[in-house]
């Protein structure tokens, strides 16, 4: 719960402190606007290939995983072993 009100606390208090690094408060506020409507969209954009890039990255793990594993031979006696 404390960690969960120190986040609460930062995203509140993060703005106001941003806007003093600009010339206007309102310049500052636009500024900071923009910013996260980029943000969220690119977190939008790579969502969309997120689950892509996860089965990409688990089937390269397993291929070279079983590359590496292995003989063929031994592992057709393995999987019959285990059929019985």
């Amino acid at each position: 719960m404390g960690t969960a009100s120190i986040y609460d606390v930062f995203d509140q208090q993060f703005p106001n402190y941003y806007v003093t690094f600009f010339d206007s408060k309102e310049t500052g506020i636009d500024t900071f606007s923009k910013l996260c409507s980029a943000q969220t969209a690119l977190e939008a954009v790579l969502m969309v290939f997120a689950l892509a890039i996860s089965v990409l990255v688990i089937t390269l793990i397993s291929v070279f995983t079983l590359k590496n594993d292995k003989k063929p031979q031994e592992q057709e006696q393995l999987v019959a072993a285990m059929q019985k």
